[in-house]
C-alpha cells in the first residue's frame, strides 16, 4: 500500500464527518433564523393588536 492510497482513504473518512458537521451548523443557523422571524412576527402581531385597541 503506497502513501497516496493511505491519504485517499483518510480524506474519504474525513469528508462525510465534515459535511455532517457543516450540515448541523447550517441547520442550527436556519433554526435560529426561524425562531427570530417567529419572535418578530409575534412582536408585530402584539403591537398591532395593542395599536388597534
Amino acid at each position: 500500500m503506497s502513501r497516496t492510497d493511505v491519504t485517499k482513504q483518510r480524506t474519504r473518512l474525513v469528508t462525510p464527518s465534515a459535511l455532517r458537521f457543516y450540515q448541523r451548523r447550517f441547520y442550527r443557523m436556519l433554526l435560529q433564523l426561524a425562531l427570530l422571524f417567529v419572535g418578530i412576527g409575534i412582536l408585530l402581531w402584539f403591537l398591532l393588536g395593542v395599536l388597534h385597541l
